[in-house]
């Protein structure tokens, strides 16, 4: 018996809810509060402030938003975790993995819109205090990359496993060597504690735009790839 089943119907409802609330909560981030693509590091503090005190009540609006959709991860991840399973079976230490590492590194995205809004929370506070709210929140959302390398390598160990011999596998070769690649750039996150300014800052290619990128089309993928496995599972009975 697997560890992890659910029905087509429930794994559909699963991914558009998660579907749902990631477009939600970064349409928060980009048109509300309006930190997304992030500013520089090194802005000084008045300019950082600013940012806060700016159209405050919209800013709060998209922190409130993005706190109820900040879980949206982890229905994500207990789909992947049922798809990974029906090829583990009993043996099933990767997609536990998966499905643990996915669900506990949710805080990274729960977190920073609390430490957001409570840099908003007080405007005319001083603004030493705002931007260290301000630089947490940054560094959380875009630094702290050791849990989900340990997902996407769990995904492509499965993905490339000799066990995954089912056509209507979610988890095709290809995919498997995405998620790899995913993983070692999604790893880079870390270096943006270093940087103030460059491409190894928070807002440079290395920490910001290529694991965004990335990580768009390694969802967009997925989502592709688990519809179809789930339709297919579904035609043929062996859900």
């Amino acid at each position: 018996m697997n560890l992890f089943n659910a029905t087509p119907r429930t794994q559909r409802m699963l991914i558009f809810l998660t579907l749902a609330m990631a477009s939600t909560y970064f349409a928060a981030l980009v048109f509300l509060m309006e930190i997304f693509p992030p500013p520089s590091p090194d802005i000084s503090a008045d300019q950082v402030a600013l940012i806060y005190s700016h159209a405050n009540l919209k800013f709060r609006i998209g922190v409130a938003i993005m706190i109820i959709t900040g879980g949206f991860y982890i229905p994500w991840s207990m789909v992947i975790a049922v798809q990974m399973d029906r090829i583990e079976k009993r043996t099933s230490i990767w997609t536990m993995l998966q499905a643990v590492v996915s669900a506990s590194g949710t805080w990274i995205f729960a977190l920073p819109p609390l430490l957001w809004g409570a840099a908003a929370f007080n405007a005319g506070r001083d603004p030493a205090i705002t931007g260290l709210m301000h630089e947490l929140g940054f560094l959380v959302f875009y630094c702290a990359s050791s849990f989900f390398p340990f997902q996407l390598i769990a995904i492509s160990i499965v993905s490339l496993s000799e066990r995954n011999t089912d056509p209507h596998t979610a988890f095709p070769r290809w995919l498997g060597w995405l998620c790899l690649w995913a993983g070692v750039i999604a790893s880079e996150g870390f270096v943006g504690v270093i940087f103030n300014s460059g491409p190894f800052s928070w807002n440079g290619i290395f920490v910001f735009w290529l694991p965004v990128i990335i990580f768009t089309i390694w969802m967009i993928a997925m989502t592709i790839m688990m519809f179809r496995a789930i339709a297919l599972q579904e035609k043929h009975g062996t859900q």
